[in-house]
C-alpha cells in the first residue's frame, strides 16, 4: 500500500509538470515577469558597484567581473585620497601583488595613505586599457597609472577592436572604444539608456553566479594566484611559451598605429589636473627571451618605447633589470612566482612613483 502510495504520489508529481495548472502557469509566468523587470529596472551601475560583488562573481579568478565592479565602484567613489591605478594584463597583475599588500608598503615606505586598485585582466588588450582609464579619471583627487606594457599590446587595429565589440568581457559599455571603432570604420557598441540591456551578455554569463555566492558565500578575488606555485614543467613551459610567441608575430606592424593611439590618449588625459602616468616595461623571464623571443626583438622593442617615451616626455620604467629578475622567479614566460620578487618591484616602484609630488 505504501508502495503504490509513492508511485501515486511520483505519478502526480510527473503530471503537474507536463501538464500544470492554470494557477500554477500564472504563478511561474508573474515570478519570471518579477524577475526579468526587476533585471531591467533595478540592475544599474549603481546597483552592481554597491552589490554585485556579494553575488555576481563565478569564482575568485573571474577579474572581468571584479575590473568592471572596481570601475563601477571608483564612479561612484567620493575618496579623495590618491588614487593609484594599475592597469594591464594578468602579467602586470602577478608582479605587484594585491591592493591591499601595496597599500600597506606605500604607507609603510612613505607615509602616504594611497587606494590602490588594480585594473588587469589577463590577454587585456591595450585599447581596453585606456578605456578603463577614461572612465575613471576624474580632476576629485590625485590619480597616477601604472601602465603595464609589452610586445603583445601593440596591435594594427581592427582585429582587437572587432572582438572586444563582438564578444565583450566587461560590464560597461565604452564611448572611447565606440570612437575608435567609428574611426576605423568598424561597426560599434549598442548603447541604450538600459544598462542590464546593453551588458546583457556578461550577465547572461553569469545567471548562475548568485546562487553559487548565496551558497559558499561570496568568493574574493585570488590578486595573487601564481605566489608560490611550482614552475611549469619543461613541456607545458615550451607549449605555453609558443602560443605567447605567436601572438608577438606582427606586433612590429602594430607600432605605429598603438603609438598614435596611445599620443592621443595622453593628449586627453593631460588635460585632468594631478595626474600623473608611468609606462611600465612587462615582467618577462629571461628563458623566454633567449629561446623564444630573441634579444634582438626584445631589444628592438625597448629602444623604440625609448625613443617614444622620451617625444612624450613621460616615464617608462624598465624595473626588471634593478630588482634582478632570474628564471626561478617566474612561473611561466612572465608571471611571477616568487613572493621576494613581488616584494623587490614593489620597492622599486614605489621608488618610482614619487607619492611626495602628489
Amino acid at each position: 500500500m505504501y508502495l503504490l502510495s509513492r508511485s501515486a504520489t511520483r505519478g502526480a508529481f510527473i503530471r503537474g509538470l507536463l501538464q500544470p495548472s492554470p494557477v500554477a502557469v500564472a504563478i511561474a509566468a508573474t515570478i519570471l515577469t518579477l524577475g526579468i523587470g526587476f533585471c531591467f529596472f533595478r540592475i544599474s551601475p549603481d546597483f552592481v558597484a554597491q552589490h554585485g560583488a556579494r553575488y555576481l562573481p563565478m569564482s575568485g579568478r573571474d577579474h572581468s567581473f571584479f575590473v568592471t565592479n572596481a570601475i563601477l565602484e571608483l564612479q561612484q567613489s567620493e575618496d579623495t585620497r590618491p588614487l593609484l591605478l594599475i592597469v594591464g594584463a594578468s602579467v602586470t597583475r602577478a608582479s605587484y601583488g594585491s591592493e591591499a599588500s601595496l597599500e600597506r608598503k606605500i604607507l609603510e615606505s612613505t607615509g602616504r595613505d594611497v587606494e590602490v586598485r588594480v585594473l588587469c585582466i589577463g590577454r587585456q588588450p591595450l585599447i581596453q586599457n585606456i578605456a578603463n582609464i577614461d572612465e575613471v579619471l576624474t580632476d576629485k583627487r590625485p590619480t597616477t597609472v601604472v601602465f603595464g606594457i609589452g610586445p603583445g599590446n601593440f596591435f594594427s587595429g581592427d582585429e582587437v577592436i572587432r572582438d572586444i565589440i563582438e564578444e565583450p568581457r566587461l560590464g560597461y559599455r565604452s564611448e572611447r572604444i565606440n570612437l575608435e571603432a567609428e574611426r576605423l570604420g568598424l561597426a560599434s557598441f549598442r548603447i541604450t539608456n538600459n544598462y542590464f540591456y546593453d551588458n546583457l551578455d556578461f550577465f547572461m554569463l553569469r545567471r548562475l553566479s548568485p546562487l553559487k555566492n548565496v551558497l559558499s558565500g561570496p568568493f574574493e578575488q585570488e590578486q595573487t594566484r601564481y605566489i608560490g606555485r611550482n614552475q611549469k614543467p619543461p613541456k607545458k613551459f615550451h607549449e605555453h611559451s609558443m602560443e605567447v610567441l605567436a601572438r608577438l608575430d606582427d606586433f612590429q606592424e602594430g607600432m605605429p598605429y598603438t603609438f598614435d593611439l596611445l599620443n592621443r590618449s595622453l593628449e586627453r588625459w593631460r588635460q585632468f589636473d594631478s595626474f600623473k602616468i608611468i609606462f611600465s616595461d612587462m615582467a618577462v623571464n629571461p628563458v623566454f627571451v633567449r629561446d623564444y623571443l630573441g634579444e634582438d626583438v626584445r631589444e628592438d622593442y625597448l629602444a623604440r618605447m625609448r625613443v617614444w617615451a622620451a617625444k612624450q616626455n613621460v616615464d617608462f620604467a624598465m624595473l626588471q633589470p634593478k630588482v634582478g629578475l632570474h628564471p626561478d622567479d617566474f612561473f611561466d614566460w612572465g608571471h611571477i612566482r616568487s613572493a621576494d620578487a613581488v616584494r623587490r618591484l614593489q620597492d622599486a616602484l614605489i621608488d618610482r612613483l614619487e607619492f611626495a609630488e602628489l
